[in-house]
Order: C-alpha cells, then structure tokens, then sequence
C-alpha cells in the first residue's frame, strides 16, 4: 500500500473544481433533498446559507474550503478520491500561492524526503504573528534551483513561482500537511536545531539516500575523489553520518564537515544513477559532472601515464589555446590536484604563465615558451586488480611465460613474476612445465583447477 497525503489531511486549504463536478453535487442535492436549504441544514456548517449557496454556483470566483466540500461528499456518496480526481487548483485560506494542475493525493516517495531535507539544508520554515508556518527554499544557483523547482512540480503539480527570484515558497496548508505526515514541528526547521527524524533511520534506502542527495546539492561540494558536507550543526551532521553508514557509504566525520570518501562516492554513483532513471528531476546538477569525471578516473585501465609524457600534452593543450586546471582535469581525466601538481612545476620553469581569472574564478595559464621533457617508462602505474585480472584472462586461454605475459602487458618481466608468485600462492594458478626454446627455457603457467 502506497503512503500519500490527501487533500482533507490539509490544514486550511480551499479548492477550486471542475463546473461538471458542481454540476453533479447539485443534482445530487436536488435528487436527495430537494432543496439546497434543506441539504445545508443537514450539514452544520458555521458559514451562513447566503456563503454556501454562492459557494455551488458555477460563476463563483473565490475558492471553496476543502472542509465543507468533503462534508458536501460523504453526504451525498461521493467518493472522497473523486473529489480529489476534480480539483483544478488549491491554496491555503486567505494564501497567495496556487498549486495548479494538482498531483492528488501526494505520494511519500523518495522525492518527497529529498524535498524536506532541502528545506532542512537550504531553507526554513518561515513563522509569522497569527499565520500558518509555511516552507521557503534559497538557492543562488539557478541551475540547482530550477531542479528543486522541478522536484516540486512533479510532486505536488505546479506552483506559483517567480523564477527571477531565487526563493521559493510553498503554500502554508502544504508545508504542514508534510511536516505533520513525518511529525516534524516548524521550529526543528531551524539551522542549528534541525535534526534527521529518528523515524527516517528506518527508511528504505533509495529515500536515505534522497536525504544525503539533498545536502550534498545545499552543503556540499565535490573535491576530486571525495564529497564533502560542511554544516556548523554537528549534531546534524553526525546523523548524515549514520544514514551513510546505513547505505554503506564509506564516509569520515570531521568538526563541521562529513566526508564521503572515494570508495563511498562509486556506491553512491551507483544508487545514484538508479535512482535518476525513476526519478529524472533529483539530478545533482553541474555537481553530477564533477562526480561523474571521478567515477571515469577510476574506472581506467592505466592510473597514470609515463614520466614526462602528462607534462608534455598539457604543454600541447596549452599551446592550443590558455586553459584552467578544471578544463585540463577534464581533458586528461585526471584529479585537479594531479593537473595541479604538474601546472606547479611547469610554472616554477617558466614554460607556462597566468593571464587572467575565469568565470569560476579558476586561473588561466597561457604557454609562455615551448618544451618537451624527456618520456620514461618510470611511474607507470595500473588501478587495483587489474593487471591481476588481465594474466588470469590469458592463462584461460592457455599456459603462458612470463616473457609472454610481460609484453602483451608491457611490463616489465620482474612485475609479471611478482603477480605470478602471489597467484600461485592464492592456489589460483600452477606452472605447468616450460616451454620449448632453444635457450633459457621460461616456465609455463597455468589455471590451477
């Protein structure tokens, strides 16, 4: 059974319905009770005759209070659900803010602790004298507000927003309605007193992971091979920290700032994906590329090329035009502080220099005079277990040397008899004999069976 919310589960929220739908109350009205004036007094209402009897007439310009509607349903049979199916807008009473083209009722997905953690992170929930609470959401970044936007949208229809602003508030009925479903009171809103709900541990993990998606749009920020989360709220903080725990990200508390480490951020990536492809509107916005970029990094054959040979292609693509070290990371596919490392050095030799500040505020570097280091076969360097794989591959096929082996690999000979003794140890593969040479004969290895 899908959790949800209905409309009559709203605090103070008037309606607006399709003309057809009055048109079937009255009807009803009238095979019922004859009269509209005998059908009010069968209701109780504490509005007078003169209100309702203008409430039901099809030029009636205002909204009609969700209260006295599901009173008029369940006195003439109607289905409550049918009701909710004729709903062309609401507002909170005496509110500003419409929600069009309504999704009744609202469903307890994902999306919808996403959205509460957004106002947990970025937002509040705004308090005033003798008014309802009601939720705001601040983003700077349009990008990431248009998506918050979106998320909205999808799930409660549309609402009311001005897009040239960047804040956005949602109708005060609704704003409670949520926080009552998850039992959440207006001030635990707050900056320094906001906390995970104990309740949302035991959350499947699609919506945990909605929750941390959520703060690392608002409070993180993607640092080469880690997420990090800043928040002063410690306490906030460590219980982001148990939802990782929960998800098996592998993550690292620190005072004011929660890290997602590298193994953590390709579970993520993951969950991530999976959880895009239900619903397209949680995407991370510029944040997506940056992680994507690491996830490439460590899903390559070769961690790192030959000494010399990364220096020299910068130099190349720097002579193309000036670049940035993030367009470089991007280029090679290797982390800033990589690409960092080797603009240090170039600078420091006078091959490169800065003439100017980008729009990310990155540094540009223009070539300043041409050079080309000296390539050696020294710091070749491979990803954990690949090259492991890759003999185990081979020696499916048949027996090999280690001759073989290390120039399929290109390697170096004494690297390949170093991975060759661990297998043998791990009872993986055996030698075989040797093979058939005229001098030296090498020793075949095997799959061990």
């Amino acid at each position: 059974m899908v959790k949800c919310i209905h409309i009559f589960d709203f605090p103070n929220v008037s309606v607006r319905v399709y003309k057809t739908f009055l048109k079937e109350i009255k009807q009803k009205i009238k095979n019922k009770y004859k009269t509209q004036g005998k059908f009010y007094s069968n209701l109780d209402l504490e509005v007078s005759f003169t209100y309702f009897k203008n409430m039901l007439k099809f030029s009636n310009p205002y909204f009609i209070p969700v209260d006295i509607l599901t009173k008029c349903c369940v006195c003439l049979d109607i289905p409550l659900s049918r009701m909710e199916r004729n709903i062309i807008s609401y507002r909170s009473s005496r509110g500003r803010i419409n929600v069009k083209r309504p999704k009744l009722p609202i469903e307890i997905s994902p999306l919808f602790y996403m959205t509460l953690a957004h106002i947990m992170a970025d937002g509040n929930c705004i308090r005033i004298k003798n008014k309802t609470p009601y939720f705001g959401y601040v983003q700077y970044n349009r990008e990431l507000l248009t998506l918050f936007i979106n998320k909205v949208n999808s799930q409660f229809g549309k609402i009311d927003v001005n897009v040239a602003k960047s804040r956005v508030y949602l109708p005060s009925s609704l704003s409670m309605a949520m926080a009552n479903k998850v039992d959440i009171k207006p001030e635990e809103f707050l900056s320094d007193r906001a906390r995970i709900p104990k309740e949302w541990f035991n959350l499947k993990k699609d919506e945990l992971f909605a929750v941390i998606l959520a703060f690392i749009i608002d409070e993180g920020h993607v640092d080469s091979g880690q997420i990090v989360i800043g928040l002063h709220n410690e306490e906030l903080l460590r219980d982001l920290k148990t939802i990782c725990d929960r998800c098996n990200y592998k993550s690292s508390l620190k005072p004011r700032k929660l890290y997602i480490l590298g193994e953590g951020v390709r579970e993520l990536w993951k969950d991530y994906s999976n959880l895009k492809r239900k619903f397209p509107c949680v995407g991370l916005g510029y944040k997506e590329k940056q992680i994507e970029d690491f996830i490439i990094r460590k899903n390559k054959l070769w961690r790192s090329k030959s000494q010399g040979q990364t220096k020299n292609i910068i130099i190349k693509l720097i002579k193309e035009k000036p670049r940035t070290i993030n367009e470089l990371a991007r280029i090679l596919k290797i982390s800033r502080q990589g690409v960092r490392s080797h603009i240090k050095k170039l600078y420091s030799l006078g091959i490169i220099s800065k003439i100017g500040v980008a729009k990310d505020s990155a540094i540009i570097y223009k070539l300043r005079r041409m050079h080309k280091f000296e390539v050696k076969r020294k710091g070749v360097s491979r990803q954990k277990g690949v090259t492991k794989k890759k003999i185990l591959e081979f020696l499916k096929e048949k027996p090999r040397t280690s001759v073989w082996l290390a120039n399929e690999l290109n390697i170096y000979k004494s690297t390949v008899m170093h991975f060759l003794h661990n297998l043998e140890k791990e009872g993986l593969i055996s030698r075989y004999g040797k093979a058939k040479t005229r001098a030296n004969p090498a020793i075949l290895w095997k799959i061990e069976e």
